[in-house]
């Protein structure tokens, strides 16, 4: 996948999001009810790991990539923005990885 695919990919679901009134100037929905529905996503990603399904696994990621981006959008900043904020703050992080989770220095 290219950066430019990525890119279409993530303003394709921006989109998707203004045409289904979930943001933009007709928005029906919230940053807080955007959250639940990451939830749900996030629970169906669990069961899919759980599953071993690989391919399921990926698609529901994509649910959550895409629920994000719309939370990114009510939150005033792009998903973009908002990823690029996140990996500046960790990339400064000190810790060690302990079973398979990065634990962060006090």
């Amino acid at each position: 996948m290219t950066k430019t695919m990525t890119q279409d990919t993530i303003n394709r679901a921006r989109q998707w999001g203004i045409d289904k009134k979930l943001t933009g100037p007709e928005s029906q929905s919230s940053a807080l009810i955007q959250h639940d529905k990451l939830q749900g996503e996030v629970h169906e990603l669990v069961v899919e790991i759980v599953n071993d399904d690989l391919e399921a696994a990926q698609m529901e990621l994509g649910d959550c990539a895409v629920v994000l981006i719309q939370i990114a959008e009510h939150l005033g900043k792009s998903f973009e923005e908002c990823l690029e904020m996140a990996v500046n703050k960790i990339s400064k992080r000190t810790g060690e990885t302990i079973d398979g989770v990065f634990v962060k220095d006090k």
